[in-house]
Order: C-alpha cells, then sequence, then structure tokens
C-alpha cells in the first residue's frame, strides 16, 4: 500500500464510521506529486510555500475537543524527518498530540483512544 492509499483508506473510513465527525479529520495536502519532474516540482513547491504550506506538518489533523491531534501516515521504512521532529516539538510545546501510525488497523486504534480519552 502506498502512502497516498493508506491516507485514503483511513480518512474513508473515518468518514463511513463516525458521519457526526464529519470535517472534523482532514488532510493536510504538503507533498509535492513524486510523478512531476524535478523543475515542475521546484515550481509547484514554490508555488505551495507561497501560500503558505510549510514542511513537517503531519498528514492528517483530528480536531477534538479544545486538542488538535496531528496523525502521520508512515510505509515500509519512511521515517519521520527533521522538519516533521520541529514540527512535533512545536505542537507538544502547546499542549496538541500527535500520533504515527503503519496501517489502517493501527489508525483505528488510535482513533478510538482518542475518542474514549477526549470527547466528552
Amino acid at each position: 500500500m502506498t502512502h497516498e492509499q493508506l491516507i485514503a483508506a483511513c480518512t474513508q473510513w473515518f468518514w463511513n464510521t463516525f458521519p457526526e465527525e464529519r470535517r472534523m479529520l482532514y488532510a493536510v495536502n504538503n507533498n509535492v506529486s513524486a510523478g512531476l519532474s524535478k523543475h515542475q516540482q521546484i515550481i509547484e513547491g514554490n508555488k505551495n510555500k507561497a501560500k503558505g504550506v510549510v514542511a513537517g506538518v503531519l498528514d492528517l489533523c483530528y480536531l477534538l475537543p479544545n486538542k488538535c491531534c496531528y496523525l502521520d501516515a508512515k510505509v515500509g521504512n519512511d521515517r519521520l524527518s527533521d522538519d516533521q521532529l520541529d514540527f512535533i516539538g512545536k505542537l507538544e510545546d502547546r499542549n496538541h498530540l500527535w500520533c504515527v501510525f503503519k496501517s489502517l488497523e493501527e489508525f483505528k486504534e488510535i482513533i478510538y483512544r482518542l475518542q474514549n480519552t477526549y470527547m466528552i
């Protein structure tokens, strides 16, 4: 499963499982398309930067009552980047949450745990 497929599977499961929570989980589109040439990637990256897209923001944001949780999908040997670690440090400084998941099942466990802990 690719990174994009994992995120799609997770967001679709969430949308269908928790209709009352729709729009409280959303994707952060900060990945430059891998299908572009190097020159096109640079152009798209510069456009995104001008629009406020920043490196290191995790893939998904889940808005809970009085707290945000950012979630990041990792596939294979993928690891958190230095920019992501910097972003995570800032989340922690502001008392927000973050999680990494490698499968749909792991994502489901995280969502259920968050809901059991933070939903009023």
